[in-house]
C-alpha cells in the first residue's frame, strides 16, 4: 500500500482526526535467556532505526508515495523485518511523524514565552526538517503542521477562543508557511520576515 499523497489537513479545512501511534512490543517467551533477549532487542532497535533513516532519505528525495518495498530497499531489510515493525508504509510514515512531533515539542520551553519566540522555534524546526516538508507541503499535506498548531494553541490564544476561530487562524498561518516553502524555498535568512507575518495574523470569527 502506498503512502497517500494527500492526507488530513489542507488549507481549505482542518481535519482533527486522531492518529494513534502503534505500540510495538517485543514478544515475550519463556525459556529465553536475558542475553538472547538483549540481542533481539538490539536487532529490533537497529531495524527500527534503519526504517526511520530510509523514510528520511526517501522524503528528502520527495518520495511521498513510498511503498513498503521502497522502504525495505533503502533500509536494506527484508519485508518480514519491516512488517515486524509496521503494518504498512502509511504506518511507517505515521511513526516517523510522531517522532518529528516529539522532537518539536522538546524544543519548546517549559515556561510560557512570547509569540515571536514560539513562531521562531516553529519555522526553525521546519527549516531543520525541510526534507520532510519539501515532500509533504507541495502535496498539500499539512497534517503535521496542524498538529504543531494544536500543541502550541495554549501558548498562542486564550481558552475562551472557539475552535472555529482558531482553525481559521491556523489555516491562515499555514498559507503563510506554504508561501515561505514555495516562494522562499525555506530560506533560513527569511525566517524573521515570516515570523513577522505570522505575528500579524489576527484572530477572526469566520461566522461574523
Amino acid at each position: 500500500m502506498s503512502i497517500n499523497q494527500k492526507r488530513a489537513g489542507t488549507v481549505e479545512g482542518v481535519d482533527n482526526t486522531k492518529r494513534a501511534e502503534r505500540i510495538l512490543r517485543m514478544p515475550k517467551a519463556s525459556g529465553i535467556s536475558p542475553e538472547k533477549t538483549s540481542r533481539q532487542d538490539t536487532r529490533y532497535l537497529k531495524s527500527e532505526k534503519l526504517i526511520q533513516q530510509a523514510l528520511h532519505q526517501g522524503l528528502t528525495n520527495r518520495q511521498i508515495n513510498m511503498k513498503a518495498g521502497d522502504i525495505c530497499r533503502l533500509a536494506t531489510i527484508t519485508r518480514p523485518t519491516f512488517y515486524a515493525h509496521c503494518r504498512d508504509s502509511n504506518d511507517a510514515l505515521r511513526k516517523y511523524e510522531v517522532r518529528l512531533q516529539a522532537n518539536f515539542n522538546n524544543r519548546l520551553p517549559q515556561a510560557r514565552c512570547k509569540h515571536d519566540t514560539v513562531f521562531t522555534i516553529l519555522l526553525t524546526f521546519v527549516y531543520d526538517k525541510r526534507g520532510y516538508f519539501r515532500a509533504t507541503i507541495p502535496n498539500s499535506d499539512f497534517w503535521l503542521l496542524n498538529t504543531f498548531f494544536d500543541n502550541i494553541r495554549p501558548r498562542l490564544v486564550s481558552k475562551n477562543i472557539g475552535d472555529r476561530t482558531y482553525e481559521y487562524y491556523v489555516r491562515t498561518q499555514i498559507v503563510i508557511i506554504n508561501d515561505w516553502a514555495e516562494f522562499g524555498k525555506f530560506a533560513k535568512n527569511a525566517i524573521p520576515k515570516y515570523v513577522h507575518k505570522l505575528m500579524q495574523t489576527r484572530l477572526v470569527d469566520p461566522s461574523v
